[in-house]
């Protein structure tokens, strides 16, 4: 069977791709593709999740943590994720870490940078995504909507529906994000941050509070291009910390995808002939050429 994108067309079936594919058994690469931190760190202490996209050979495949919508358009390239496309909505969803049900902050970061300026853009971050019908976390990828938070390149941050115009004028090369969710009372009070890493000085903050609890259940993305596309950006240390930030080691993704096999009773009576193939995505030079 060849699958195309037209073949899975409903929320339902591309979740059973997903559901088959991420079934089995964890998969690695030898030598130089460990994984970011797979050990249950208690979230409450210190950093719940740290890319090690420095760490990573230039490829397509980013790595068992994340997932990239769409693939073919995101890339590692000289320790950064970048997208290669300037295209509306690229994103890539982090898959061991999420934000649960439990009452308490949750604070993450990005460090970013403009790799194509268009007229319009943007980058940061996607949290609470959710698709409430298939309501599992690889549906989530595909169909979840979410709170936007990041910096556009005409100067604006934006954050759940609100803007904040920064006072001065930014080349958006070293930019740090920092977005965080407080409790307050039964909802939350989000405050997105901005520096300027080479000004060496803030651009600002904006926060909007009354943000229900249940719209910060689910996954956690990086975003290229919220709305309108037309800019590309790179992407750089990307923490997730707190108690709200709940970790799954077992959703990691690759390197084996999922395996096939034909089975061919052609050439005789008596006689088989068993044909395996395992799927990886795409590899690096650099990689290593072993698999366990």
């Amino acid at each position: 069977m060849i699958v195309t994108r037209k073949t899975f067309s409903s929320p339902a079936a591309l979740l059973l791709l997903f559901a088959i594919v991420t079934g089995g058994g964890a998969s690695t690469l030898a030598e130089n593709t460990s994984s970011t931190e797979k050990a249950a760190i208690n979230p409450t202490q210190g950093v719940s999740f740290h890319s090690n996209f420095a760490t990573t050979p230039d490829r397509i495949w980013p790595g068992g943590d994340y997932w990239t919508n769409p693939m073919e358009d995101w890339r590692i390239r000289d320790g950064r994720l970048e997208t290669v496309s300037p295209g509306p909505n690229r994103n890539v969803h982090v898959l061991t870490r999420a934000l649960g049900t439990a009452y308490g902050r949750f604070e993450t970061s990005i460090r970013i940078g403009l790799l194509q300026r268009g007229e319009n853009g943007s980058a940061g971050f996607r949290v609470g995504v959710r698709e409430e019908v298939i309501d599992d976390y690889r549906g989530n990828v595909f169909f979840g909507g979410g709170v936007d938070a990041g910096i556009t390149v005409d100067g604006r941050l934006i954050l759940a529906g609100a803007e904040f115009r920064i006072d001065y004028e930014t080349d958006l090369e070293h930019i740090l994000l920092e977005l965080v969710g407080e409790p307050d009372d039964e909802d939350y009070t989000l405050t997105l941050t901005a520096f300027d890493l080479e000004a060496d000085r803030s651009l600002g903050e904006i926060s909007v509070d009354g943000i229900e609890r249940v719209q910060l259940l689910g996954n956690i993305a990086l975003v290229n291009n919220h709305n309108e596309g037309g800019s590309r950006f790179w992407f750089q240390e990307w923490k997730i910390y707190g108690p709200r930030v709940t970790v799954h080691p077992e959703r990691a993704f690759g390197p084996i995808l999922w395996s096939m096999y034909s089975l061919s009773d052609s050439r005789s009576d008596d006689d088989y002939v068993l044909k395996l193939q395992a799927q990886l995505p795409p590899l690096g030079d650099k990689d290593s050429k072993t698999v366990t």
